[in-house]
């Protein structure tokens, strides 16, 4: 297979281009060909300009064949080709064979067409595209047949988008005659088309045959280009690179004469169906594509060249003179994209470029959504650092203005767009910055170590996502703005508004990340979907104060600062985080608040009862939880779909749940998280004299319970408690557990050895399922207690029914505990105890016996197998 693509490193005569002789470069020059495209997850490929897989263009091509498979289109009928394309005709439909299996994957498939003449039931097709309107238009598979839908029609409804989630496709061109190019991006849902809509749909794929051009009754005539097909989804920037490299393939204005030219007085090759009239615009406005090949064209002043696309080719350069100027959106040399900057052959006017002449400049965007830089440079320093910011000696600072109600900041605020920088820049941020993006590729390096505070106002620190590294001693905080103000005369930004936009890139947090959002119209709160890492510190600076990290969270750093409704919150699954010393707020003075009477840490993904990869690991944790008024008031963990909190060292009380709402928090994500399944604490050491507070959807152990600590139950969630406490080492005799009755007790209650004590005083009836199929070993009553420890309070009277299958052959013998402990059962001596509802002591079950016992522990059942005779009586 030949490839096309110039070879790495060998573009040495090109700016932005690694270094190397001319005469090396010029043996190697190429252009823009089929193999410029994103290659990732490319399997199969038609281009209309290497038909035959040779490398070359062959006009007689009997068959359209495939350049990474075995894909191929044997034309019918009068179907053929016309320099840049493939004319389908009207007359036959076409079969793609050999595609790669599509097992339904998400996909992705790119069709560069000019439609020419539709079917008559395809004329409303054909019109809304003719028109641009292609908001709602569609490339879609439908019985292996490639069509063209529009869901806005009641011919086509909408529901092929809704149930496939396909993405609306990106239309190259829309102007009319000038030919149209299309992204489709189809992302499988799984969710089958109902028969009623659609009988003969089958969405499965699995065929090697694919039509081309429509079927019976639904033809349609079109100038192919191009075809590819992906087995992933293209990213949005993906897909707008191959979009430019087909406009300037296909669709580009092309010098190929390779004789030098003035730009006002070539003949060009023109696109399908465009006039061919020079690509000029003044005020460097068009839209217009180029491609020359070969030669070298000069520009006069009075062309006023501005492109959208422009791609230098086999040698090709431009002269320019001095004072002039070119803008280009995309640039392409040899098949290599030009970074954005201002170019020039004279290094003191830009970029040193060698495949332009003269001193005149071309200033290049670099994407077709960026602007053209105007020419601002800053010189580097002495050691090559692009420097940004103001200092605190020179002013810079931030703030809560109180008379004005608004938070600010002075430093230096960015806009990348109005400057350029040459290959290899340095990028050093120094004292106050309030960031935009910034450019990924554009700085080899970026060093923070002078700065002072940051404050990140758009959705990334570094466009492509990718880790800003934020050193020691640096203040990061994230403020989304939607809105701000400038005083000019003291030179503070003032943050008049912010939108609820997560951080969406990677952060290695080593310094502060500031949770902090004084000032009008401010929010409170800020999400984290990037990988956040590093070893600094969490600062919350504020009552409601809340950080949510939904991406990675590898973090070992600490948190500090908790407030009323101060918040972390772990929304992930991929965990490996240690938060430090950790001392939380009391909350005191705020306790009939409901908005702001609980602070804490969460973890556990919204929605999500998967489990995680690791723990959420705190050193040394001061809850400072109260009990108000029956109320929950300070410090809490909340911990669900099986994943685990572990504290080292726990030296103040602590209220535990499984359910955010349990804590009656109302304010932002407290009272909105939505939490399932089950969460686990483990406590190292509980050193200290007060309360956890617990709830009946956490899992609890402890190592050591080295002082008086009362775990309390008498906070219900609703359900009957199901989980556990465990201690593992050693336990004061001074520890309590607390209960309001039976079915709050913990379902194991282990190593405990204080004492346990039933608040409620009332008579009430238990039903206490048991299976003996399990062995004693294993949980298996929803109410009661496997206990430990004294029972030194408790009804005087009650009733408990034990219930059990009778007809069950697989019983295992042993000791099976109903409400026991390690001594104190006589409290329960007074109390109803019924097998199956009856007031016998003893039960068959087989051949195997059920007795009821009662003694010091508690009460408990006897399964063992009989002996002797045993006569039943029906």
């Amino acid at each position: 297979m030949k490839r096309l693509h110039i070879i790495a490193g060998a573009a040495a005569l090109f700016a932005g281009f690694t270094t190397t002789t001319a005469q090396a470069a010029a043996q190697l020059l190429t252009g823009l060909g089929p193999y410029s495209y994103v290659q990732e997850g490319l399997v199969t490929q038609f281009d209309s300009m290497d038909n035959e897989n040779t490398g070359t263009y062959n006009p007689d091509a009997p068959v359209w064949r495939d350049l990474k498979g075995d894909a191929s289109i044997t034309l019918q009928g009068s179907a053929g080709w016309s320099g840049r394309y493939f004319d389908s005709t009207y007359d036959s439909s076409h079969t793609i064979v050999q595609m790669p299996y599509y097992k339904r994957n998400s996909f992705t498939l790119e069709t560069t067409i000019n439609i020419i003449q539709p079917s008559a039931n395809s004329s409303t097709i054909a019109r809304i595209i003719a028109n641009g309107q292609n908001d709602w238009t569609s490339l879609f598979l439908q019985n292996n047949n490639l069509y063209l839908y529009v869901s806005n029609t009641g011919e086509y409804p909408h529901y092929h988008k809704d149930y496939f989630g396909m993405g609306t496709l990106l239309g190259y061109s829309s102007t009319s005659g000038e030919g149209l190019a299309f992204n489709g991006k189809i992302v499988v849902t799984g969710k089958s088309l109902p028969a009623s809509q659609w009988v003969d749909f089958e969405p499965s794929w699995y065929t090697q045959e694919w039509g081309l051009n429509g079927r019976s009754g639904a033809k349609l005539q079109g100038h192919y280009y191009s075809i590819r097909f992906y087995t992933r989804t293209l990213s949005e920037a993906e897909m707008m690179t191959n979009a430019v490299i087909d406009k300037l393939r296909f669709f580009s204005f092309k010098y190929s004469a390779g004789e030098d030219a003035n730009w006002a007085d070539i003949a060009w090759d023109a696109p399908e169906s465009t006039a061919a009239n020079p690509p000029t615009a003044p005020g460097n406005t068009t839209n217009d594509f180029v491609q020359i090949i070969g030669s070298q064209v000069t520009v006069a002043a009075t062309d006023d060249i501005g492109l959208m696309g422009l791609s230098l080719e086999n040698g090709a350069a431009l002269d320019i003179p001095s004072g002039e100027r070119v803008a280009v959106k995309v640039l392409y040399v040899e098949g290599q994209p030009v970074k954005r900057g201002l170019y020039s052959a004279n290094s003191a006017n830009g970029i040193a470029a060698a495949w332009l002449s003269g001193d005149g400049v071309v200033a290049v965007a670099g994407a077709i959504d960026a602007e053209i830089p105007s020419g601002a440079y800053r010189a580097p320093d002495a050691n090559g650092y692009c420097i940004f910011g103001r200092t605190s000696a020179n002013g810079g600072t931030t703030a809560y203005h109180s008379g004005a109600g608004k938070w600010y900041i002075r430093g230096e605020r960015t806009d990348w767009e109005n400057y350029w920088f040459p290959e290899g820049s340095k990028l050093k941020l120094v004292g106050y910055v309030l960031l935009k993006t910034i450019p990924a590729g554009v700085f080899s390096e970026i060093d923070l170590s002078e700065a002072e505070h940051i404050l990140l106002c758009e959705e990334k620190a570094i466009s492509d996502g990718s880790a800003l590294v934020v050193p020691s001693g640096v203040e990061f905080r994230y403020q989304p703005v939607t809105s701000m103000s400038y005083d000019s005369g003291n030179g503070n930004y003032y943050l008049l508004s912010v939108g609820d936009i997560p951080e969406t890139g990677d952060l290695s947090m080593n310094g502060v990340l500031r949770i902090y959002g004084d000032g009008g119209g401010l929010l409170n709160s800020q999400q984290y979907t990037g990988d956040v890492s590093g070893t600094g510190t969490i600062q919350f600076g504020n009552y409601n104060k809340a950080a949510r990290f939904s991406g990675a969270f590898n973090f070992k750093g600490t948190a500090t600062g908790f407030n009323p409704a101060s918040l972390v919150w772990v929304d992930s699954l991929d965990v490996d985080a240690s938060l430090g010393n950790v001392t939380m707020s009391g909350c005191g003075g705020v306790e009939n608040n409901a908005s702001v009477r609980i602070n804490g840490v969460y973890f556990g993904r919204n929605g999500s009862g998967e489990t995680a990869n690791g723990e959420v690991c705190i050193d040394t944790l001061r809850g400072e939880a109260r009990n108000y008024n029956g109320t929950r008031v300070g410090g809490a963990l909340a911990v669900w779909g099986g994943n685990t909190i572990h504290v080292d060292t726990l030296k103040s009380a602590l209220h535990v749940v499984g359910r955010p709402q349990d804590l009656g928090c109302t304010w932002n994500w407290f009272g909105s998280a939505s939490a399932v399944g089950n969460g686990n604490l483990v406590v190292d050491d509980a050193d200290f004299n007060g309360y956890m507070f617990l709830s009946t959807n956490v899992n609890v152990k402890v190592g050591n319970v080295s002082n008086t600590v009362t775990f309390d139950y008498t906070f219900h969630s609703g359900a009957v408690n199901a989980t556990t406490l465990d201690i593992t080492n050693s336990c004061n005799s001074g520890a309590v557990v607390t209960a309001t009755d039976i079915a709050m007790l913990p379902a194991r209650l282990s190593g405990f050895s204080g004492n346990v004590t039933l608040t409620d005083t009332a008579t009430k009836s238990y039903t206490i399922p048991m299976d003996f199929t399990k062995g004693t070993n294993a949980l298996y009553n929803t109410v009661g207690c496997i206990g430990s420890g004294t029972l030194s309070q408790a009804p005087a009277a009650g009733t408990i029914d034990v219930t059990f299958d009778t007809a069950s052959a697989d019983l295992v013998e042993g000791r099976y505990s109903v409400v026991r402990f390690t001594s104190g059962g006589e409290l329960l001596d007074g109390w109803t105890v019924l097998l199956n509802g009856s007031p016998a002591r003893t039960a068959v079950v087989g051949d195997y016996m059920v007795s009821l016992r009662r003694d010091g522990t508690g009460i408990w059942v006897k399964v063992y197998k009989s002996t002797g005779l045993v006569i039943r009586i029906r």
